[in-house]
């Protein structure tokens, strides 16, 4: 990967582990997923639609915060990679 999609996926990473400690934010995400949970389990046995659709809704909430752990780890990756691109030339030098 290029010095500048791992430096991107660096910060990248860095703004995801500032969403994932955001009190505000991962309260949004637990309000949100309890509502769909509470009106998915007040549907009558008729609204298979309507159960479908609360389903779908709370799991892409999952899926918002699935994404951002990817990101914060992808970025962690990134920037292993990039520490270690940095100490091999002083490696070679002798330097380290």
């Amino acid at each position: 990967m290029s010095e500048d999609r791992l430096l991107k996926a660096r910060i990248d990473g860095g703004h995801a582990q500032t969403l994932l400690n955001d009190e505000l934010l991962q309260a949004a995400f637990a309000a949100v997923k309890k509502a769909y949970a509470e009106k998915l389990l007040s549907t009558k046995v008729d609204q298979s639609a309507a159960r479908e659709t609360l389903y779908q809704a709370h799991r892409v909430v999952g899926e918002v915060e699935n994404h951002l752990r990817s990101v914060l780890d992808n970025g962690k990756i990134a920037n292993a990679e990039l520490e270690s691109m940095t100490a091999e030339p002083k490696k070679r030098l002798g330097l380290f």
